[in-house]
């Protein structure tokens, strides 16, 4: 287990060598700064919190999770998104070290972590499309938040196309938000609030609502799901030791 933050290091560089590669294949400059900045991230965070396994895993997984849905939005047979399972496997590794402890020791915070991380690095596929996945993806979004959700306060046939990119990014920045705050378990508290608000709000400028209650279509059904599971980390001492509100906490007491 004190291999894992070498391994993260050298896949993570192998990672990005494949992302500069990959450069000659795309045309946007947006796209080549996203994927560049996180491939970039990667191998600095796993050198810099070589030390510090939970800080390590926490940053480690965004940068992974972000750069296989960028690949995934571009080229579904990238080698750059194939090849990130790798350091994905490697972090998999590594949370099994850091959690086996607390599943030893008190199994019921263990399930409330794990549920957590999943509920908060879940927004990362959401919100890349909308930041990072460059300019193709994300004007694609515009048939949807314009005469969706824009054209909830004005005229379908005279949509802003100002107020539609407010609303793509306002969503994103929202969701980038939630997997920082809930995911990673920064002020967790505020991120489960805002779960539960943004899942409120998008069922209502989107439709889900008038849908009805269901899962399969755009329904109301999943949005309360996730709201219900996010519900829970409004209370004090749920965010579990693997979160940065807990690291910091020690830090402080120490």
């Amino acid at each position: 287990m004190k291999k894992i933050p070498f391994f993260l290091l050298a896949t993570s560089l192998i990672e990005l060598i494949l992302i500069v590669i990959s450069f000659a294949h795309l045309n946007s400059a947006w796209l080549i700064i996203s994927y560049l900045f996180w491939g970039i991230a990667l191998p600095v965070i796993a050198f810099v919190f070589r030390d510090k396994k939970q800080l390590m895993f926490l940053f480690a997984l965004l940068c992974v999770l972000i750069i296989i849905r960028i690949s995934d939005q571009i080229d579904n047979n990238s080698l750059v998104g194939w090849f990130a399972l790798v350091p994905l496997f490697v972090l998999a590794i590594a949370a099994f070290d850091i959690l086996k402890d607390l599943y030893a020791k008190e199994r019921s915070l263990f399930v409330s972590t794990f549920i957590r991380l999943v509920i908060g690095y879940d927004f990362a596929t959401h919100t890349v499309e909308k930041l990072f996945a460059g300019p193709a993806v994300h004007n694609g979004m515009r048939s949807f938040f314009g005469p969706t959700v824009i054209g909830n306060f004005m005229n379908p046939d005279n949509i802003s196309l100002f107020w539609t990119e407010v609303m793509i990014y306002w969503a994103g920045i929202t969701e980038f938000t939630i997997i920082i705050c809930l995911g990673m378990g920064f002020f967790t508290r505020f991120g489960a609030f805002l779960t539960i608000a943004y899942m409120l709000v998008a069922s209502l400028l989107a439709h889900h609502f008038s849908a009805g209650y269901t899962w399969a279509l755009p329904g109301w059904e999943f949005l309360l799901f996730w709201s219900l599971c996010a519900f829970p980390f409004l209370f004090k001492g749920t965010s579990g030791p693997l979160s940065l509100d807990y690291i910091l906490r020690k830090k402080e007491d120490a």
